[in-house]
């Protein structure tokens, strides 16, 4: 796969814009090499000299972009952990702290001597006081486990937009030199790019390590794999399965046979000389709001594969897990099955009402 298509795919989308426009770049590359003398001569040179230098100016603005955009990123993930570790903080010293009140209230009144009944009655609002404390600390907790995982998958993600940008400049000044016969790609990259900050940076790396810490330790109580499994990062290219493709395609072409079926059906039963007669109303009454349904589920699918082939992060707009989510392929996988399933169901009415078997079974 050539790199310009792994960039594209392995991209964050809402943060395209920022990201190393190595298309444009390469294009450039081939421009400069197509408008070049064809003598070998001095005139040839001092244009690859001169086209260099106006390359190279090109990939320092890049860089400067990139180290922008990175620094701002950083920032605000510096930002975002200490409110995130200030309010588990918060949480753990609110649950010590009430936990103890309770505890100390319950004991003086499990040793009252005075009016048994309703010390009873007041136990018994304590500990419903406890229940109600304990489900709101679990409701608080369960939106800081989400804050904390949504922030350590834009973590993983800002630290692939480092390693893509770094592949980027290496692929294009690689063939920059190999152009331009020259080494001055490679010594760009050595003084600019290899001690650039979105490249030597390694606080992404230190906060991926401080929230699994908090998470194991604080959250899950030392269970490593448990909240592993809850940080769990989904592949950034969503590869689609083979199975899915298999059936898919297998379902597309019994809809491929079950149309035609259809259309035969209805014509033969249409033109024969039977003096029964088929309620087609009825049956179109029946299958309609079913067909609406499943016709409803392949065109979104079909709109999922148009978001994603063109950019549109549309797991971030519909608010949807990014660790658990359908892809285009299993919607579309849905909805032909379904419609499998109608085309069948449909034929089977026609049938047995035309030979007076029981026909509204089918629907």
């Amino acid at each position: 796969m050539k790199f310009g298509e792994y960039l594209r795919r392995n991209l964050t989308s809402e943060w395209s814009s920022q990201y190393i426009d190595y298309e444009n770049l390469k294009e450039l590359l081939y421009e400069i090499v197509n408008k070049a003398p064809t003598d070998e001569s001095s005139l040839r040179q001092e244009y690859f000299v001169q086209a260099d230098q106006e390359f190279l100016q090109c990939c320092e603005r890049e860089s400067i972009k990139i180290n922008t955009f990175f620094a701002q990123k950083l920032a605000q993930s510096l930002l975002q952990f200490d409110n995130l570790k200030n309010e588990l903080e918060y949480l753990e010293e609110n649950d010590r702290h009430d936990h103890l009140f309770f505890t100390n209230r319950l004991f003086l009144r499990t040793f009252s001597t005075n009016e048994n009944n309703s010390n009873h009655t007041s136990k018994y609002s304590q500990l419903r006081s406890i229940r109600k404390l304990k489900k709101h600390r679990s409701m608080k907790l369960n939106d800081l486990k989400l804050a904390l995982s949504e922030f350590y998958l834009m973590l993983i993600l800002l630290k692939n937009y480092q390693s893509l940008n770094y592949n980027g400049f290496c692929k294009i000044l690689k063939k920059h030199d190999k152009l331009f016969q020259m080494t001055t790609g490679c010594q760009w990259r050595i003084s600019y790019i290899d001690c650039a900050p979105f490249y030597r940076s390694t606080r992404v790396d230190g906060l991926i390590s401080e929230i699994e810490n908090v998470y194991i330790n604080k959250i899950e109580h030392g269970d490593r794999s448990r909240a592993m499994q809850r940080l769990r990062v989904p592949p950034l290219e969503e590869n689609q399965s083979r199975s899915v493709t298999f059936r898919l395609g297998m379902f597309f072409g019994m809809l491929l046979l079950l149309v035609p079926l259809l259309l035969i059906v209805s014509i033969s039963f249409y033109a024969s000389h039977s003096s029964k007669s088929i309620d087609w109303r009825s049956g179109l009454h029946l299958y309609r709001s079913s067909f609406l349904l499943i016709i409803h589920i392949i065109f979104f699918g079909l709109n999922v594969f148009g978001w994603s082939t063109n950019g549109v992060n549309h797991v971030l707009i519909f608010e949807l897990d990014p660790r658990n989510h359908l892809t285009y392929q299993k919607f579309l996988e849905t909805g032909t099955f379904l419609m499998v399933l109608w085309f069948i169901s449909l034929n089977l009415f026609f049938v047995c009402f035309y030979f007076d078997y029981y026909p509204f079974v089918q629907p």
